[in-house]
């Protein structure tokens, strides 16, 4: 089991340091881009792909690195991830995900819903059964962020207070860090 475990983390974390690596493309002068951020919450730590501050707004990026056929729909507790009749995998609606990490923003930053973007990109061969939701997307999210330039949502003060406060309440990028959030999810899953 830990072997599979360590493939999809793995797999995972070659679909993250791709959509890294795009975003490290994007101007600095405009877009910060946080990257791994793992964050406290009443019930132990969420885990944030990628956080890029603007004054566009704030683009909260769940990555997922998938292959096989994907079953779900945007209002599916769970979606499943199959490669054969036999071989099926549930695992959380992204979207869901996604939601709850910017949930958790809102109620470190003090900043709102309406300066979070929600963007869950999709990297590798999946084929999906159902209409993507429309905060999802197939490939590496920088076009999207580059298009979102309709209205100016935050000051440069903002950016530099949102910024902070990630930076000085992120838990460090350490082992110790990322076992403490696989404890984290393990404890909600049981009590779900």
């Amino acid at each position: 089991m830990w072997n599979e475990i360590n493939m999809c983390f793995a797999k995972g974390q070659w679909g993250e340091m791709l959509v890294r690596v795009s975003l490290g493309f994007l101007p600095k002068r405009t877009y910060h881009v946080l990257n791994d951020v793992t964050i406290e919450v009443l019930d132990g730590t969420t885990q944030i792909d990628h956080i890029v501050v603007s004054r566009f707004g704030v683009f909260v990026i769940e990555t997922k690195n998938l292959s096989g056929k994907i079953y779900g729909r945007p209002g599916d507790k769970s979606w499943t991830q199959c490669f054969s009749r036999t071989a099926k995998f549930k695992f959380q609606n992204p979207v869901h995900q996604n939601y709850r990490h910017i949930k958790s923003l809102e109620e470190l930053t003090g900043f709102g819903e309406s300066v979070h973007h929600p963007i869950v990109c999709f990297m590798g061969s999946a084929i999906f059964k159902h209409d993507l939701p429309r905060e999802a997307e197939r490939g590496l999210p920088i076009l999207r962020i580059l298009t979102t330039r309709k209205y100016v949502l935050l000051s440069e003060k903002e950016i530099r207070s949102y910024v902070s406060i990630l930076t000085f309440t992120a838990l460090p990028r350490t082992m110790q860090t990322q076992q403490q959030h696989i404890s984290s999810l393990s404890s909600r899953k049981q009590t779900t």
